[in-house]
């Protein structure tokens, strides 16, 4: 596997926690970080051996194979079109950006360039999910009739900065609700019609942002979707159900970040655990796979297609929350190729 040369834009937790790990992991080696404090940036390199440090975005991208972006939400586009630009490949964090005119724009730029545009939901990655997926298309539990996922957490203290601030791209619906639909890509051929919405804000922190949501989403086929989402639960199982004709399937424990969770099949034969194979490092399995897609041996684990559905329902989500209506989830699939 080619050892790709990694601008790390965004000297952030994710960055050091999962990232820098994954990438070298897989051969790659992290040789530059970006971040708005020069203190900063300088202390991040220190720490995870690092050669390069810089507040300038142009000198990040110079030398480097790939960027990985994990800034603040509001800066992901302007970052991953200057790093396309200078013929850089991308894997960047969800949201791609806050607009999806950007987004389209952005994923064109790459296809302009032949260079590789991926987005890093680590959901998408698990082998629960993964497995739930398959499960669904090949008809196990027959047809679809309902999900329900069960995504509320409590907010570390260490990431009670922006999250919870009131600041464009910030909240739970951005964070963890646009997880949410990417799962509901992989469940799903075609992305809800509707959103409705619901938040507030819960948490023992200075009130910003939303902190908790839960929404209803409607299929043109009469399939329903509930997700509760939040930064406020602190003793919680996270779950993904998804309800069929023939049977139901229960996964827990895997919405996260770490290759664990269980899934469980309900139907006429009775309850029985299912076997998901084997269980990577979510971040090393989307490393991987972009790598592979860098060398053309393989596929993104989430196109840019993908992400920019999954912010298109997170945005209708948020839509809907503020104005209290039910609003139209835009179908990216007009917007873009599906090679896309």
């Amino acid at each position: 596997m080619r050892s790709l040369r990694w601008a790390l834009l965004g000297a952030s937790d994710i960055a050091a926690t999962r990232m820098i790990p994954a990438i070298e992991s897989t051969g790659g080696r992290a040789v530059t970080v970006l971040s708005g404090s020069p203190g900063h940036a300088e202390a991040f390199a220190t720490s995870h051996g690092i050669e390069r440090a810089t507040t300038d975005l142009g000198a990040a991208l110079e030398g480097v194979d790939a960027a990985y972006i994990s800034s603040h939400n509001p800066k992901h586009a302007e970052q991953a079109q200057a790093a396309l630009e200078a013929g850089v490949h991308v894997l960047c964090e969800k949201p791609i950006t806050l607009d999806l005119g950007q987004a389209v724009d952005l994923i064109a730029l790459a296809d302009s360039r032949g260079l590789v545009f991926g987005v890093n939901h680590h959901l998408s990655c698990s082998a629960v999910i993964r497995k739930l997926a398959a499960l669904v298309h090949e008809g196990t539990i027959g047809t679809v009739t309902g999900i329900r996922i069960n995504h509320a957490v409590f907010l570390p203290e260490r990431l009670r900065g922006w999250r919870i601030e009131d600041v464009p791209g910030a909240g739970v619906i951005l964070d963890i609700t646009v997880h949410d639909a990417a799962v509901l890509g992989l469940l799903r051929d075609a992305p809800p019609a509707t959103a409705a919405a619901q938040v507030a804000r819960q948490g023992p922190w200075p009130k910003g942002a939303p902190d908790a949501v839960m929404t209803t989403l409607r299929w043109t086929d009469e399939v329903l979707a509930q997700t509760h989402d939040a930064f406020t639960v602190p003793f919680n199982s996270s779950s993904v159900d998804v309800y069929g004709s023939e049977g139901t399937l229960h996964a827990t424990d895997a919405l996260t970040q770490d290759p664990v969770g269980d899934l469980t099949l309900r139907d006429e034969a009775g309850v029985r655990a299912v076997d998901v194979g084997n269980r990577e490092d979510l971040y090393v399995v989307s490393v991987r796979d972009f790598t592979a897609a860098v060398e053309g041996t393989g596929a993104v684990a989430v196109t840019g297609m993908a992400g920019t559905q999954a912010v298109a329902v997170a945005l209708a989500v948020q839509e809907a929350a503020e104005t209290g209506r039910t609003v139209d989830v835009v179908d990216v699939r007009g917007l873009l190729s599906p090679a896309r």
